[in-house]
Order: structure tokens, then C-alpha cells, then sequence
């Protein structure tokens, strides 16, 4: 497990410069940045937001080796068409190209989507990725961080895995009281 987090620090450092670990969100708040990470969670379907732009909203949580197997973030994506946002599921590996660094009120930091956001969803090993909404670029150095970033993920124990779904569940139930206090 070292090993692996050792070369997922190496080459997000040395190959990947513009990307960014999730453990420097707070330090790097409301700048855009590109961020790798593992969706730790099967979104719920997306919704119209309740106030602002009309959108559809989708929200889940992704760790990465900075921060798992303790914590999680929160990523936020805001689309005009439902059809555009992505399809993430539990393990899937996600691009975000261009998003915000956050404070989520009670849920610590995240990533919300700007004008100039995209994405890719990396769903199956050996494939292309998943791009719906905008065009994404992206490089044989980020296919190769992906499949560090997957095997990492696949390296995670029992035990590492109830800390994730801990961690979730903080976020998870963090956004419950939000809605619960907005509805008093």
C-alpha cells in the first residue's frame, strides 16, 4: 500500500503538475483545478436545483491516497441538460478538468463544476473514458495515473472500505441536516 501511495505521489508530482491531490482543496479555495480521483459512492439521481440557476445538480463523494482511506470530498456538478452530466458508479475513476475548490458548510471541502469545467469518468479498465457534456483532453499520463489510482483503490482493505462508507456517511447525513434546517 506505501508503494502504491508512494507512486501516486510521484507521478501526480513529476507528470502531472496541473493536477491537484485532494488533500490541498483548503489552500487552493475558490481556484480551478484538475483533479483525478475514485467515486466512493452511486450518486443519487440528479435533481433540478431549488434556488439559483434552474440546473441539474449531481453530488458525490470521491478520496483519493492524500486523503484515503479517512476522508472524502464532495464533488458538485451543475449542468442545464440532464443528459450531459456523467455516469458514475462505486470505483469508477474520475476526471475533473477545470472545477472549484469549496468549504461545504459541515462537509469540509469539495469541487463544484464552473462555466468551464469538465469531465471524464474512467469506468472500465482499458477503455476509453466516458465523456458526456463538455470535451475533455486528456493524456497517456492520465490514463496512467488512473490505472495507479485503480490499483490502489483495489488494494484497499475491508477495513480501509468501512472508513470510506464512514466517511460518506458523514457527508451524507452533513447534507440532511442542511436540507432539514433550509426546510425549518
Amino acid at each position: 500500500m506505501t508503494a502504491a501511495k508512494l507512486q501516486l505521489a510521484r507521478h501526480l508530482r513529476d507528470e502531472l503538475p496541473d493536477c491537484a491531490s485532494l488533500k490541498i482543496l483548503r489552500q487552493h479555495l475558490t481556484k480551478s483545478l484538475d483533479v483525478i480521483a475514485v467515486a466512493v459512492m452511486q450518486p443519487p439521481d440528479p435533481q433540478r436545483a431549488k434556488a439559483g440557476p434552474r440546473e441539474y445538480m449531481m453530488s458525490f463523494t470521491i478520496s483519493d491516497y492524500s486523503i484515503g482511506p479517512y476522508k472524502v470530498a464532495e464533488a458538485l456538478i451543475y449542468r442545464p441538460h440532464k443528459d450531459t452530466l456523467p455516469v458514475v458508479k462505486y470505483g469508477d475513476i474520475v476526471l475533473l478538468r477545470n472545477f472549484t475548490a469549496v468549504s461545504l458548510a459541515n462537509k469540509g471541502f469539495g469541487l463544484r463544476t464552473n462555466d468551464a469545467s469538465s469531465w471524464a469518468v474512467f469506468d472500465h479498465e482499458g477503455e476509453p473514458p466516458q465523456i458526456r457534456g463538455p470535451p475533455v483532453e486528456y493524456s497517456d499520463r492520465e490514463v496512467l495515473y488512473v490505472s495507479y489510482l485503480r490499483e490502489w483503490f483495489s488494494l484497499l482493505d475491508d477495513k480501509a472500505r468501512e472508513r470510506l462508507e464512514d466517511a460518506n456517511q458523514k457527508i451524507i447525513a452533513a447534507g440532511r441536516l442542511k436540507v432539514n434546517r433550509d426546510n425549518i
